[in-house]
């Protein structure tokens, strides 16, 4: 049985395989600790956004 990670990085590989922009990010490898699964209900959700935005900005998707 494949794991939620392996679940979340097929699904990556696939999505852009169809044209689409995608990255599974694990948190404690970047630093973000603490977390559940309700991101932006945590006490660093501010660091989270602030992740979230420069992903975006990073792959041309916002402004």
């Amino acid at each position: 049985m494949k794991t939620v990670m392996e679940q979340c990085k097929n699904f990556a590989v696939q999505y852009v395989k169809d044209g689409g922009e995608a990255s599974v990010v694990y948190f404690p490898d970047v630093a973000i600790t603490g977390n559940s699964h309700f991101m932006f209900q945590e006490l660093n959700n501010a660091e989270i956004a602030d992740f979230v935005e420069t992903w975006l900005k990073d792959h041309g998707l916002t402004k």
